[in-house]
């Protein structure tokens, strides 16, 4: 995913006010938790972080009704992304 990331933008400065949202336990091979360092270190400083812990999994882990989906913690999630768009950057 990073590599991806550095190819479609070149440098950290073409880089929008990016928030990341990621559950804590999810473990979709896609999007693991273990990504996230390094996507953070690469952004240096223009991406806010929020972590998500809590709620259920149930199924494949890279499915909606799994910690992938945030199920049972949506308002954390919106909150979050509220808080980033009226600026709490």
């Amino acid at each position: 995913m990073l590599d991806h990331v550095r190819q479609t933008l070149g440098s950290t400065s073409a880089l929008p006010p990016t928030l990341v949202i990621h559950h804590r336990r999810d473990d979709c091979h896609v999007t693991h938790f273990d990504m996230v360092p390094p996507f953070m270190a690469w952004a240096a400083g223009r991406a806010r972080l929020a972590w998500i812990d809590g709620g259920t999994s149930q199924g494949n882990p890279c499915r909606g009704q799994s910690y992938h989906g945030f199920v049972g913690r949506e308002g954390a999630v919106v909150s979050a992304i509220i808080g980033f768009v009226k600026g709490g950057r």
